[in-house]
């Protein structure tokens, strides 16, 4: 028979009384070690604040050469052309091979210089037209819908591929008589340039 009126702990409640202790010992170590890394961060703070030489180092601006670029380097391409001194400020803008294009890759090109000419070019990114990329076997599809070889267009050939340049038709559209004649005189600058077409790997 069982004495009823023993005296003392189980051990369940032992077990408990650990477990207890060992959570609040948790808590507490988690709190403490998150104060003294805010603390470190403060002082690191407050240190470069008060030390004259971190105050006085300023980012200082992106040194940009005044020489022109020669080279325009079209990476996505393997390609490269060298450049007038009236298109050294052309950038362009790559577009995979997609439904949208015919499957084709292309570059759209447009300058500083443009774009600073006119509100109207300002986000033209293809106002001086585009180089299309086509393989050997493409066909060329002309604005009424007719398809013709790339070969029986006038493409450069390279390696294992036909560029086609074509202007823009409606390039800054709304651009003023001078913006007009930099874009004409660009264009022509730029389809002169794209005879130089080469690889570069």
């Amino acid at each position: 028979m069982k004495n009823l009126n023993a005296k003392g702990f189980s051990p369940a409640y032992v077990l408990l009384l650990i477990v207890i202790v060992g959570v609040i010992g948790g808590v507490g170590y988690y709190v403490y070690s998150s104060q003294n890394k805010t603390n470190e961060s403060l002082d690191n703070a407050a240190k470069s604040q008060a030390d004259p030489q971190m105050r006085e180092k300023k980012e200082e601006p992106v040194k940009t050469t005044s020489q022109p670029k020669t080279t325009l380097t079209i990476t996505e391409f393997g390609t490269a052309f060298s450049l007038s001194s009236g298109i050294s400020d052309i950038t362009y803008r790559y577009e995979a091979e997609s439904s949208s294009n015919d499957n084709h890759a292309l570059v759209y090109f447009s300058s500083d210089s443009l774009k600073a000419s006119s509100d109207d070019c300002k986000n033209d990114f293809a106002s001086l037209g585009h180089l299309q990329r086509y393989k050997l076997t493409d066909v060329y599809t002309t604005p009424t819908g007719e398809t013709k070889p790339i070969t029986e267009m006038n493409a450069i050939k390279l390696g294992d591929h036909y560029y086609l340049y074509e202007t823009g038709q409606d390039a800054c559209p709304r651009a003023s008589q001078n913006s007009s004649d930099l874009l004409n005189k660009q264009i022509v600058a730029l389809k002169t340039a794209i005879n130089s077409l080469k690889l570069t790997q």
